[in-house]
């Protein structure tokens, strides 16, 4: 279902309230019927700042296809990688690449 050059957007869902929000946005590089290998760009949750932090290395990650808590949505082939960044606009939480690409993130306790 998933192809080599997509690009996809994950949240890991947390086990406990404490553990890190984590999502990562990446490019397929490879896949099988259960893993997708993905290069991409990290973020991470700064509860001091109320934000979604881009991690500025690139970075490869294994992700599972039949873990629930991987949350995985397929994103438009345009999407800029490189701009990809996390935004506030009327009241909702968006990642965008500022030129045309955006989704709604709907993760519970996010809020500005």
């Amino acid at each position: 279902m998933i192809e080599v050059e997509e690009i996809v957007h994950v949240i890991h869902r947390r086990s406990y309230a404490d553990e890190m929000r984590r999502h990562f946005v990446g490019r397929v590089v490879a896949v099988s019927e259960t893993l997708l290998r993905v290069d991409g760009f990290a973020f991470v949750y700064d509860a001091g700042k109320n934000f979604f932090i881009r991690r500025a290395e690139r970075r490869e990650r294994i992700i599972s296809l039949i873990d629930s808590a991987n949350i995985v949505t397929i994103l438009p082939r345009y999407a800029d990688l490189e701009t990809t960044k996390y935004v506030y606009k009327d009241g909702r939480v968006l990642v965008t690449d500022g030129s045309g690409f955006s989704l709604e993130i709907n993760e519970i306790g996010i809020a500005r």
